[in-house]
């Protein structure tokens, strides 16, 4: 067994203080903790400063374009189901590759994704991301001011991801989040959120214990009702119509005479209701129609 499956011959190139190269070395330990070689790994990555992971390791690797690093993993699982497949995208990717994204989460194939989150697009000028938060300053303005940041934790789980995990690059069991990640038999998702010193920090106070406590307040710590333990079937989620109807969130259709305009045929629309007050559903959600 080797004392590291990390490439010698391409030593990390992060800027100093940058929380990928922290990732990158627990990443290696949980790899080393299960008893892996590289052959039986297969790291895949897109563009930005997590791009670089797939050069860092010595495992089957594949670089591909921004945002599409999720499609080319599941080729490769579906060609190769016994590797372990690995992929690392940065809060960038996240937003170019949204799309992707979902469809993983949908449809479950056994592979790890793990989300490098340090709030900017650091590589490129410290423009704004999808997890950009609205007070920031970032390079592009004000445009992070229009839009609500994006929880991927919140996402990833309503999509039908079955392990999703949020945690900081500075916990100190970050190796053993990423070695259960990589064990589960389904699509993981964890979001590692970090800090980029040669951009966002410039203009920005973050610091580990401000994570520490963001994490706190959105309640999404692996552990706290998002992540399954280790060996957890992959299919013990929500699915299908049945499922729907008994989400609390589910609006109820309610008739109200001239409470909306008439259609062509002369009939009022349904008007759509909140969920009942008694439900566990909270702030202003609707649900689709029965």
């Amino acid at each position: 067994m080797p004392e590291t499956l990390l490439n010698k011959d391409r030593p990390p190139i992060f800027c100093p203080g940058c929380s990928h190269e922290q990732v990158l070395h627990a990443l290696d330990r949980a790899f080393l903790d299960m008893g892996l070689t590289g052959n039986q790994i297969c790291m895949v990555s897109d563009i930005g400063c997590s791009g670089f992971f797939d050069v860092f390791f010595n495992t089957h690797a594949l670089h591909g374009v921004h945002g599409r690093a999720l499609t080319y993993a599941a080729g490769i699982k579906l060609c190769r189901p016994d590797l372990h497949v690995v992929v690392t995208m940065g809060d960038g990717g996240l937003g170019i590759g949204g799309a992707h994204v979902l469809a993983a989460c949908r449809r479950n194939l056994d592979l790890t994704l793990l989300v490098l989150n340090n709030f900017n697009f650091g590589m490129t000028g410290g423009q704004f991301s999808v997890t950009t938060p609205a007070e920031a300053t970032v390079g592009s303005g004000f445009l992070n001011k229009l839009e609500k940041p994006l929880d991927l934790a919140s996402v990833a789980s309503a999509a039908g991801a079955p392990y999703v995990c949020r945690c900081s690059t500075y916990q100190k069991d970050l190796p053993e989040i990423l070695q259960r990640a990589i064990a589960y038999k389904g699509f993981s998702v964890v979001e590692i959120i970090g800090i980029c010193p040669g951009r966002y920090t410039k203009r920005n106070k973050i610091t580990p214990r401000s994570i520490a406590a963001q994490i706190e307040t959105q309640g999404a710590q692996c552990g706290a009702g998002r992540c399954p333990p280790t060996g957890a079937p992959s299919t013990a989620r929500h699915t299908g119509r049945n499922a729907f109807r008994s989400h609390p969130l589910r609006a109820r259709r309610t008739w109200r005479p001239g409470s909306n305009r008439p259609n062509r045929s002369g009939r009022k629309w349904f008007s759509w209701a909140q969920p009942d007050k008694g439900s566990s559903a909270q702030g202003k959600s609707w649900g689709w129609p029965p």
